[in-house]
């Protein structure tokens, strides 16, 4: 077998990118949400109970832009904040009712389109393809974050 070769890589990476890029465009006129605003209640959706700090770490955007963001959605009513029962300086974040909707709403959209797509795109048999590939690039990306990404996103 070949090594992936750098033109490989690029064009994994385009057809990732293009895919995320599609897949949000797909909800944008739906959601009432910037991008940013999407991003931060998917993340809270995926992992509740996020302090701002963590969420701007893990979105490698500034404190101030979380703080930003964080108060918008409040005062929208998407998300709220409780102090931690483990710790009371611990203000964390979680999804209201009304963020849960919007979210479910958006990944349903986006599913749509993807089913949407396979089945008028490709054959069963490269719907089969891509089905197999799934669990190889599943494998590529939940794997822990080796050391380097751990200290990039503490730096930030």
């Amino acid at each position: 077998m070949r090594k992936f070769l750098e033109d490989d890589a690029r064009n994994l990476h385009y057809v990732v990118f293009r895919m995320h890029r599609r897949l949000r465009n797909e909800s944008l006129h739906e959601s009432p949400l910037t991008v940013s605003e999407e991003t931060v209640l998917l993340a809270l959706s995926a992992q509740p109970n996020q302090t701002g700090a963590e969420l701007a770490r893990f979105q490698r955007i500034t404190p101030q832009s979380t703080h930003m963001l964080v108060k918008n959605l409040t005062r929208r009513g998407y998300i709220f904040s409780h102090k931690s029962s483990l710790d009371r300086r611990r203000k964390e974040l979680v999804l209201t009712e009304l963020g849960e909707r919007l979210i479910s709403a958006i990944e349903l959209k986006r599913l749509k389109w993807i089913q949407e797509k396979v089945d008028a795109e490709l054959t069963a048999e490269e719907a089969n393809t891509v089905l197999k590939a799934l669990p190889l690039l599943r494998r590529l990306v939940d794997r822990p974050l080796e050391s380097a990404e751990k200290k990039l996103l503490r730096e930030h």
